[in-house]
């Protein structure tokens, strides 16, 4: 058997990173001037999602791409893109027996977004998704394939690993990026701040030994969540919260949380 050869890209160097994840790729000034004002110099994009799904050419349920993003400007070319492909669990698993094939798609569409948006400076591909100890076999066979043909390229692959991930293998690919949010139960009125939490995420790191390098993603967003007598209703829009969180219709009660003294319906999202 032949041992494949690969040309290695440049080394992962650590900057401050973002995560962009809309469907259209327009940045405002402000988030120009974020980018600028926090020296950003790698930025993810979600290029597309692959979901279960009807196949035109076919009519039957299938592993498709959903949602793919629309560049109405070019990427600052001096800005790291890492082209990022989010997998639905529903849809790797229509792809067992079959990730060599979904591999190359993956790969084939990638490099064609590339190419027909004149992306540059792109060294790394990420793979996100939330697998599970059933799934794992089908995922790391994916990601193994998927390396090996961006490989090639001189492009590596990493993963998203979420908590929980820390305590199973390690999936085959160059590195990871920790997401470090959305770590307490939301639904759970004596959680303080289900986004994150020291105590949430301590039991997880306690004694791991992970196998592969790993860049940190921490939230920069905020909601709020509406209970009635202790039963989760929705989440809130955090923005408008804020702003009337010393009206009238809100009443402190100690801490981040407040008690609705009038009703309204303007904030449910």
């Amino acid at each position: 058997m032949e041992t494949a050869q690969y040309v290695q890209a440049a080394a992962h160097t650590e900057c401050n990173a973002v995560y962009y994840w809309k469907t259209t790729y327009n940045l405002s000034d402000g988030e120009k001037v974020f980018l600028q004002k926090h020296r950003v110099g790698r930025m993810y994009i979600r290029f597309f999602d692959v979901v279960m799904d009807v196949n035109p050419m076919t009519s039957g349920l299938d592993a498709v791409p959903n949602a793919t993003i629309r560049f109405q400007e070019q990427p600052d070319s001096t800005l790291e893109i890492v082209p990022t492909v989010y997998i639905t669990l529903e849809a790797l698993k229509l792809m067992k027996d079959a990730e060599d094939e979904y591999a190359s798609k993956i790969v084939n569409r990638v490099f064609a977004m590339i190419n027909a948006n004149h992306i540059k400076n792109v060294k790394e591909v990420q793979l996100d998704c939330d697998w599970t100890k059933s799934t794992e076999e089908s995922y790391f066979c994916l990601c193994r394939e998927v390396r090996e043909k961006f490989h090639h390229w001189s492009v590596d692959v990493s993963a998203t690993i979420r908590l929980h991930q820390l305590w199973q293998n390690e999936p085959p690919v160059d590195r990871g990026v920790l997401m470090l949010y959305n770590t307490g139960n939301i639904r759970s009125s004596k959680v303080e701040n289900s986004i994150l939490s020291r105590e949430d995420v301590r039991p997880y790191l306690r004694g791991v030994l992970y196998g592969l390098h790993l860049d940190f993603a921490y939230p920069t967003f905020g909601w709020g969540v509406w209970f009635r007598e202790n039963e989760f209703q929705a989440i809130l829009d955090w923005k408008k919260l804020s702003d009337y969180s010393q009206s009238r219709l809100f009443r402190q009660k100690g801490g981040s949380e407040y008690v609705v003294v009038e009703d309204f319906y303007d904030y449910v999202t």
